[in-house]
């Protein structure tokens, strides 16, 4: 399925989202992208007491920088503010649990819908859809900072198409930017699997396109040897970021991929 991507760093921000009065009907299937911005300047302290469960708090105690604690504070409470407008809860009330094997998050609630978080400086970007039995997608996003040795972490990481796709460029630049996206697409199959880096990224492979999309899944038994199943979308929520859906059935994006909202700190009425 082909997805044609526009760059959104001009996508304005959302209007606020209530919560919970505007909820969404349980079980909604439609997919939501958002970005949150990880440099509030409002009191981590109030998030940490009226948004996260005990064991969040305690996790968030135990960053060493001010820095950290302040990021992973924000991300958990976006997530659990769109969360529970889907559920029709308050963000306290969701109830968020690991699977024991590789430690991915889901909601262990009835009617729960499934979601993707990834962040990479100050900025996260989450993904809300179907649930489990619809099927499986995940999101990856990576700040673009300049880095020397990326044709070496291709040729540690990548399959041999990806490397040679990246070789094609003779502008450094230009490859550069070429492997950003190949790693962001690669990140967001692997955590769509549920197994995230203990599968090896040189085991599949991806073209980035246009149009972007999965070219061989040897070696991922979950895929059943069918590349064609996979929808794969690249984009740009923010300048300087880049970002992958991968999703399975294709059919969870649709035609296009959604607008990416901007959820805010400021946007919530306490």
């Amino acid at each position: 399925m082909r997805i044609d991507m526009q760059p959104f760093s001009e996508h304005p921000p959302s209007t606020p989202r209530p919560r919970p009065a505007a909820a969404r009907p349980p079980g909604d299937n439609a997919l939501e992208l958002w970005t949150v911005s990880l440099a509030s300047p409002l009191s981590i302290e109030m998030w940490r007491a009226s948004m996260l469960d005990e064991a969040e708090r305690d996790r968030s105690s135990r960053f060493r920088f001010e820095r950290d604690r302040r990021r992973f504070v924000l991300r958990r409470a976006a997530l659990r503010a769109i969360l529970a407008e889907r559920l029709g809860c308050t963000p306290g009330a969701v109830k968020l649990a690991e699977e024991p094997r590789f430690g991915r998050p889901y909601v262990d609630m009835a009617d729960a819908p499934g979601f993707s978080t990834s962040h990479s400086g100050d900025l996260a970007l989450i993904a809300v859809g179907p649930g489990a039995d619809r099927g499986r997608f995940a999101v990856d996003l990576e700040e673009t900072r300049p880095i020397d040795d990326f044709r070496s972490v291709a040729r540690r990481f990548f399959a041999a198409e990806e490397i040679a796709a990246i070789a094609q460029h003779a502008d450094e630049a230009a490859a550069r930017a070429h492997f950003y996206r190949i790693w962001t697409a690669k990140e967001a199959f692997v955590k769509a699997l549920g197994r995230g880096l203990a599968h090896p990224l040189d085991a599949f492979a991806v073209d980035v396109g246009p149009p972007p999309r999965v070219i061989r899944t040897h070696g991922a038994p979950e895929c059943d040897g069918n590349p064609a199943a996979w929808s794969l979308a690249l984009f740009e929520p923010r300048p300087g970021w880049t970002a992958a859906l991968a999703a399975t059935p294709a059919d969870i994006v649709g035609a296009d991929l959604p607008p990416v909202g901007n959820w805010s700190a400021q946007d919530i009425s306490w």
